[in-house]
């Protein structure tokens, strides 16, 4: 089941033209995949309870919405607004539903797939009392077997596509639905990646999914194979060399997605043209990892915390001074070291060596001293202050900034994150696989906070010693060996 929303022609605010022909391009993709599609052009609560009502239990439902959405603050206030909005009246004294109670209707009806799609957030100039144009990331948490696919990440806003044409996030999704054999997370990654092709926003794409086997198109049987007769052995393949990209992986444990980072080797310590380098830097060496690895590709968030918790009987750690643990696709907090370590080993993994988190936050690039070499990037990282992307004055909610290289989002900023080693100094010569001294008395943290100074405390050699105890701006993510043990707890 489908109901797909092209509001194009709004009175009051500016007219979205490329709205409908998105909204048709989705029909005709969804109608193809046998879907039954209701589509609207005036998104009301009225044709939205019309088409709940045809809603079976255990029913896959798509939701496509395209048009303008306006934030006011969290989650329950992210509305979708009507072609009748009217700028000058506060948004909660008019008929507009909001993303939460779709997702709620949905839930109540079928507790199959459901899958949210927006290309949204469209650009606007008017202030609707405390409502900006925008919306924010759901709490994936809150809405189970779920898969959202935003045309843009958090507090970030997509200008309308010229006359004529059609959002790139629409376009790239219809094309990857028309192939056969792909999965629901194939589909979307694929969209995201060709959307943000070429700079722009990123989009946001969840997975929350308990299994992910759904497919828009069942793949094509293979055709019977041939008998070849061979009358000389073929040359042997040369192998060029390339890196290694695997799709984002859930976690069946902590429900987490994980990504992958290929072997290789890179310089780790101080870039040789930072001026700011503190002694634990040095000396830069080269280390090589011979084993790729998953690693989270976000923090570790309060919601799989929880899950945790819940499992091994544990207390929840004491609340930060920001707030209680409502809002779960923050990171988690005030957890210690060992704590961290017993999460990850909980989780199917460990925390990561120094090494890995560094080669992992430099994302194949070398010789850099900030992400992309810019200093005071707001579009990259949570420190301290408020500017740009950065408009959140304490700890942030995961993948609210553009991710790195490898997908992996706030390796820098947000909150600290522990790694597996104790405290100790580098090797001046090449290395393989270091994991630091056996013992000691102190730990390493790396990435910096939303307390940072980022002139310092965002450097991607920045090491912070410390003691194993936690703090409300240190947190975690963990790794996963590339083990047979793995590929049995990530869905892919």
């Amino acid at each position: 089941m489908a109901f797909v929303v092209g509001n194009a022609h709004y009175v009051k605010l500016p007219p979205l033209p490329s709205a409908s022909k998105e909204a048709d391009l989705m029909f005709e993709a969804l109608r193809n995949a046998k879907f039954e599609v209701t589509r609207t052009n005036d998104f009301s609560n009225a044709n939205f309870q019309n088409f709940l009502e045809k809603i079976r239990p255990g029913d896959t439902c798509l939701f496509y919405y395209s048009g303008y959405t306006a934030k006011a603050g969290d989650f329950d206030k992210t509305y979708l607004l009507p072609l009748n909005l009217d700028p000058g009246v506060e948004i909660e004294n008019q008929q507009v539903l909001s993303l939460r109670r779709v997702m709620d209707d949905l839930g109540k009806h079928t507790n199959g797939i459901k899958i949210i799609v927006f290309e949204a957030a469209r650009t606007f100039k008017a202030q609707i009392g405390n409502a900006t144009a925008g919306l924010l990331n759901p709490d994936p948490n809150e809405s189970p077997n779920t898969f959202y696919a935003f045309a843009a990440s958090g507090t970030q806003t997509v200008d309308p596509p010229p006359a004529g044409q059609i959002g790139r996030f629409t376009n790239a999704i219809v094309q990857n639905i028309a192939k056969s054999g792909s999965r629901i997370s194939d589909v979307f990654l694929n969209a995201k990646s060709l959307a943000a092709t070429g700079g722009g926003p990123v989009p946001y794409v969840y997975d929350n999914l308990s299994a992910n086997t759904f497919y828009f198109h069942d793949p094509e049987k293979a055709p019977p194979p041939k008998t070849v007769v061979i009358e000389r052995p073929p040359e042997p393949a040369v192998i060029k060399p390339g890196p290694s990209i695997r799709v984002p992986s859930q976690n069946r444990k902590d429900r987490q997605q994980y990504v992958w980072i290929p072997p290789g080797t890179f310089q780790m310590g101080c870039a040789t043209s930072d001026k700011r380098c503190k002694p634990n830097e040095n000396p830069r060496h080269q280390v090589t990892i011979t084993r790729g690895y998953w690693m989270g590709q976000t923090e570790v968030t309060v919601g799989a915390y929880q899950k945790y918790a819940q499992a091994q009987k544990l207390k929840m750690p004491t609340k930060p001074m920001y707030g209680g643990w409502n809002v779960t696709n923050r990171p988690i907090v005030n957890v210690s070291w060992s704590e961290a370590s017993a999460f990850c080993e909980w989780a199917g993994g460990r925390l990561p060596t120094e090494a890995e988190w560094e080669r992992a936050a430099r994302g194949g690039v070398e010789d850099e001293i900030y992400p992309g070499n810019n200093e005071n990037s707001r579009e990259k990282a949570n420190f301290d202050g408020k500017a740009g992307s950065d408009t959140f004055p304490d700890i942030a909610p995961v993948q609210q900034f553009d991710p790195n290289p490898y997908g992996l989002y706030d390796m820098l900023g947000n909150v600290w994150e522990w790694v597996g080693d104790w405290l100790g100094s580098y090797s001046p010569s090449a290395v393989t696989d270091p994991h630091g001294p056996d013992s000691g008395k102190e730990h390493i943290r790396r990435g910096g906070s939303y307390l940072s100074d980022y002139k310092e405390h965002l450097r991607l050699s920045y090491r912070e010693r410390s003691a194993a105890k936690g703090d409300q701006n240190i947190g975690m993510r963990c790794v996963l060996d590339d083990t047979p043990e793995t590929k049995a707890i990530l869905q892919r």
